[in-house]
């Protein structure tokens, strides 16, 4: 396991510095733009809903309205993000790759996904995809930790039938609590890295469909045995092994 990243740290051999440099730079900006551009949609959005609301109470009509609106402003954002941070992240994974590979990094290739109009297409589409599935998975456990909290709700009212018992109650809270913060560790941290591996495919071969890349990169990481193996090996064997 620590070979692989031994492996990365001997590669990257006197490029640790550029590669901290470019992805803090590259970093900011994403943040600045995605920021500003939140901002813009956000005060669009409200001034939206002043517009809906004013002149009249709340009806139902108009509450239903703003929860829409809210839902394609949430929608947005999550499309301005995929325009602006998939392609930019993606170049700080390009530095990381080179520098694993032994090549030269230069901050130009951190804009690899605007290298043509084709390469920017298929990193889109791919994003995309993602954030669909990324979003239906975290939709599913949102519904799974709802369903947990039914269980020790219905578990609570068998076991403390009496306002006494208030330690007891505490103590379910705070353990369901912990199960599902674990739970959402653990999937967060998996997305991510399956995230991560789609965009290291496609730095390898942006011409696979965009299916297979998704389908390649879970297949990658659910090789390991255990999270921390996922976490590292995998990582750095992409960082040092990917042909561009």
């Amino acid at each position: 396991m620590f070979a692989l990243h031994k492996d990365y740290l001997q590669q990257a051999k006197g490029q640790h510095g550029k590669v901290i440099l470019f992805s803090m730079v590259m970093f900011i900006v994403a943040m600045v733009l995605t920021f500003m551009i939140s901002m813009i949609t956000m005060l669009i959005f409200g001034g939206v809903v002043s517009a809906v609301f004013a002149g009249g109470e709340p009806t139902p009509g108009k509450i239903f309205l703003a929860i829409v609106l809210y839902i394609i402003l949430l929608f947005v954002l999550g499309i301005i993000s995929i325009l602006i941070i998939t392609p930019l992240f993606t170049g700080l994974y390009h530095w990381m790759i080179k520098a694993g590979r032994g090549e030269q990094i230069t901050f130009k290739d951190g804009f690899i996904a605007f290298k043509d109009k084709d390469h920017f297409i298929k990193l889109i589409k791919l994003g995309l995809f993602n954030f669909a599935w990324s979003n239906i998975l975290i939709m599913a456990l949102v519904a799974l930790f709802f369903l947990i909290a039914m269980i020790f709700i219905a578990l609570g009212a068998t076991l403390l039938p009496s306002s006494n018992d208030v330690g007891a109650g505490i103590f379910l809270f705070i353990l369901f609590y912990i199960i599902a913060y674990i739970l959402y560790i653990i999937v967060i941290c998996l997305v991510s890295l399956v995230v991560f591996m789609t965009q290291a495919i496609y730095l390898e071969n942006y011409n696979m469909p965009t299916i297979e890349k998704v389908k390649t990169a879970f297949k990658t990481t659910f090789k390991g045995r255990s999270v921390f193996g996922v976490y590292s090996s995998k990582i750095f064997y992409s960082l040092s092994h990917t042909q561009l």
